[in-house]
């Protein structure tokens, strides 16, 4: 359920019932949840601009709200939020070079921002450089990007992983447990050994009996087209009341 937070991150209600919710992240890139709500006293009285939502065990910002009056005489509210670690966009650098391991640059990039260092998986001493200002969301996004890692905000956290997600392959068949909504074949984006972009975007039809997460290893399979192709969760944006209300990009490489 979303919990409604002062700035002191102190509980001030609870939204057991929501309209619409999504929870959508993608590796390396978009972290948000937008919901709608009846407009009642609870949600009139706690919902501003300085409210924190917790959800899933994490914070995100309230950016936006919009008050409706509906046809049918209902208030409802329509609420954008981002995750906490947007707060790096308030800090800049004109530029920024170092030479250092993964835990040195970032620690120096989260330096004065109330960010701390979680767990760092790659160890290689590397090379960055960034030659125009830019905001120190932008920072940690490109440098884990050049460096092949793959970014996890938790709360106020900041990780670098090798992998995110399951690196076991996990079976989706199409009909059975998944459906396929629509196919993308794009020669304009490849990986590093020249393969197009091929994603799927689908939906869950029933249970698959483990709750879907980004960056897992799938194994798609459709029989009658002949289908079998690893790939992985690239985006995943989910009702976190419903988990079985999805929808979920598979692709062979994060674009």
């Amino acid at each position: 359920m979303i919990k409604i937070l002062d700035s002191s991150l102190n509980r001030q209600a609870i939204l057991k019932e929501v309209i619409e919710p999504n929870r959508f992240e993608e590796i390396n890139g978009e972290n948000t949840l937008t919901f709608s709500a009846v407009l009642d006293e609870k949600a009139s009285t706690y919902i501003d601009e300085d409210s924190i939502l917790e959800i899933d065990g994490d914070y995100f910002d309230l950016v936006y709200y919009s008050k409706n009056q509906n046809e049918d005489g209902t208030l409802t509210i329509d609420v954008e939020a981002e995750h906490v670690s947007y707060r790096l966009n308030n800090y800049s650098l004109e530029y920024y070079t170092k030479i250092g391991t993964p835990t040195e640059i970032l620690t120096e990039l989260l330096a004065g921002t109330g960010f701390s260092v979680g767990t760092v998986e790659l160890t290689d001493s590397v090379t960055y450089s960034a030659l125009e200002e830019m905001t120190k969301r932008q920072l940690v996004m490109d440098f884990v990007k050049n460096i092949g890692g793959e970014i996890d905000f938790e709360k106020f956290e900041v990780s670098i992983l090798n992998h995110r997600g399951s690196e076991s392959p996990r079976i989706l068949t199409t009909g059975k447990n998944i459906r396929i909504i629509s196919k993308v074949y794009n020669k304009r984006e490849t990986d590093e050994s020249g393969n197009p972009l091929v994603a799927y975007t689908c939906e869950p039809i029933q249970p698959t009996g483990y709750p879907f997460m980004l960056g897992d290893e799938v194994l798609l399979i459709q029989k009658d087209l002949g289908i079998q192709e690893t790939l992985r969760i690239v985006r995943l944006g989910y009702d976190p009341y419903n988990p079985m209300t999805a929808e979920i990009e598979l692709a062979n490489f994060i674009s």
